[in-house]
């Protein structure tokens, strides 16, 4: 599973107790809420100097020379600076100062570093904040809307900033780990995969040792010597794609996320696996909802995932024909993006280990497309899910974060 989905989520009562800890009260935010108009009005500004700011230091540079994620950061930094004038905390900031930690850590931003964006905010908002407040008062003629005096509203802007920076954080060193573990999880697999490797091109060599013997010494001829070519010249081009999927499957995966268009992504898919379709009777059809036309992928990796389980849907029904479909919707905060076929389906036996490397149920298949896909669902932060019935077909759904 991704690993936010093992890191033990914040309850609203966690929080309440985390606000007692830094002695943030509701009259605190009260009081923030009161310059929500100055935290709208500093916002932009704000987080463009902040970013700019950044610029400044090089281990900040290799991350932000992208454009389109320094535009989306950008637009991340002015959300979170509005929402210092929320009137309350709940299980929806819980869940955003998560995602921040996740995303900069996913990022590969250091903690030490982490904080001390924190600290230039708190530095950088504090003047417009008093001077808005301090005009607010001057134009108020009621006693009891004036802002506390300067040294309490710092405390209570502090000890805000502070509440975000240990939530983002836990989640930031919780990934790290989460990371460390999946790493472990990888080499102690490595000698399983090379006991599979090894089967895997045994058994295909052993078959052309054989087949190059009989031709060699002259014993068939005519068809049969066809044939045994033939044979051959699969079970190299089975050897070809295991090592094809293999350096997928073992190749870290560092996703680069950008807006794709699911329509134009989608029919890429089903362009490359037409001619497949074709040679049976399969219908490909393509269903886009209208809210879930984008998704934040990387390009490379998202065609991959889609091709592997769009060739997988195409092969289960080559022999038996029929419809896949692959559509996008949107759910709460996430963008699925599902591949759907009314093929066989899969035994029930078979799918408790349909996801480890290796297992197939197909007699040519590498056993490696959907671990390979998984990891790419992992990398970006998502999730994928399988159901499938005998004889109604299998439904693969990959789940993609709005935000990473």
């Amino acid at each position: 599973m991704p690993p936010e989905d093992r890191i033990p989520s914040k309850t609203t009562e966690d929080l309440a107790l985390l606000m007692r800890y830094v002695q943030l009260s509701d009259t605190d935010l009260a009081e923030l809420n009161s310059l929500a108009d100055a935290f709208d009005g500093e916002s932009e500004s704000a987080a463009s100097a902040f970013y700019e700011h950044l610029l400044h230091f090089p281990w900040f540079r290799p991350i932000l020379e992208d454009p389109h994620l320094l535009d989306r950061l950008q637009m991340s930094q002015i959300s979170y600076i509005r929402s210092l004038g929320d009137a309350e905390l709940g299980d929806s900031y819980i869940s955003r100062q998560a995602r921040i930690g996740r995303a900069h850590e996913n990022i590969g931003l250091p903690v030490h570093l982490f904080v001390g964006g924190y600290a230039y905010l708190f530095e950088r908002l504090l003047p417009g904040l008093l001077k808005h407040a301090e005009i607010r008062d001057e134009s108020s003629g009621q006693q009891q809307e004036k802002t506390p005096d300067p040294s309490k509203f710092i405390a209570i802007l502090f000890k805000r900033i502070l509440l975000d920076a240990m939530l983002a954080i836990e989640a930031h060193v919780s990934t790290r780990e989460e990371h460390l573990v999946h790493q472990s999880e990888q080499l102690a697999a490595v000698g399983e995969l090379s006991a599979s490797i090894a089967h895997e091109i045994r058994n295909p060599l052993a078959g052309m040792r054989g087949a190059m013997e009989m031709l060699k010494r002259g014993r068939v001829a005519g068809r049969r010597r066809d044939e045994i070519i033939n044979e051959v010249s699969e079970q190299i081009e089975r050897m070809e794609g295991l090592v094809r999927d293999l350096l997928h499957f073992a190749r870290p995966t560092a996703p680069s996320p950008v807006p794709l268009d699911v329509q134009a992504s989608l029919a890429h898919a089903v362009a490359h696996t037409t001619q497949l379709a074709d040679s049976t009777e399969i219908e490909v059809k393509i269903v886009v909802a209208p809210d879930a036309t984008q998704v934040l992928a990387d390009p490379v990796l998202f065609d991959q995932a889609l091709l592997n389980l769009t060739h997988n849907a195409v092969q289960a029904m080559h022999s038996s024909g029929g419809t896949v479909q692959l559509s996008s919707r949107r759910e709460g905060d996430a963008i699925v993006i599902e591949v759907r076929d009314n093929g066989p389906g899969i035994p029930p036996g078979a799918l408790p280990r349909i996801f480890q490397p290796f297992f197939t149920t197909r007699h040519k298949g590498s056993g490696l497309g959907l671990p390979i896909v998984k990891k790419i669902m992992r990398a970006h932060g998502g999730e994928i899910e399988l159901a499938s019935c005998a004889d109604a077909g299998t439904v693969v759904s990959l789940r993609f974060p709005r935000d990473r």
